[in-house]
């Protein structure tokens, strides 16, 4: 049975070998499948991304969750962290995961832009997603790498119960960030 764990990624090669043939799971979105799918989200700011995996069965989901929760009619469950949550256990659930076996990790959080005075979208999605895996559905989260003022790019390798975690681009000189995946770039900021 492979248990789930985190890994931070800083070798050039590695992460370059770890973006070939993934599934992308865009923001607001999210992605159930079984062994041996990679599953990837990229550029995570104040969004957090939400793993979730069966050891037994090697079934995952990964989300990219941008805000807390709805205050309105929910228009894509991956949006939220409630929802997406939400989503993500009956979907494993249907291709015959067990919600007593899934473990999570969480990853992002970030206060990028330090806007924030008082607690911040980053923070409440990371407290909310912390709330509704463990309280809500008892849902052990395994690692987590989480808050800071840096995004991050996630590689969910299935086969391997194994989540990739590396850093975007950051300036050493002030606070800007560089945000890039595949030779395009995003935003800057600083």
């Amino acid at each position: 049975m492979t248990e789930l764990r985190l890994i931070k990624v800083t070798e050039s090669s590695l992460i370059a070998e770890l973006r070939k043939n993934t599934i992308t799971v865009n923001i607001g979105s999210y992605i159930i499948s079984k062994n041996p799918a990679r599953l990837a989200t990229w550029a995570l700011g104040s969004c957090i991304a939400i793993v979730l995996f069966d050891p037994l069965t090697s079934a995952g989901s990964l989300a990219h969750a941008l805000l807390p929760q709805p205050r309105h009619e929910v228009d894509s469950p991956g949006k939220y962290v409630t929802t997406a949550v939400h989503a993500m256990v009956r979907g494993l659930q249907s291709i015959g995961a067990s919600i007593r076996r899934l473990r999570a990790v969480l990853v992002g959080g970030a206060n990028i832009l330090d806007f924030a005075k008082n607690i911040s979208v980053s923070t409440r999605n990371i407290q909310v997603a912390r709330e509704v895996l463990t309280l809500k559905y008892g849902i052990p989260i395994i690692d987590e790498d989480v808050g800071g003022k840096v995004g991050r790019n996630v590689v969910f390798e299935i086969s391997k119960g194994v989540v990739y975690v590396w850093y975007t681009a950051r300036s050493l000189f002030g606070n800007k960030i560089n945000i890039s995946h595949g030779g395009n770039k995003f935003w800057s900021v600083g």
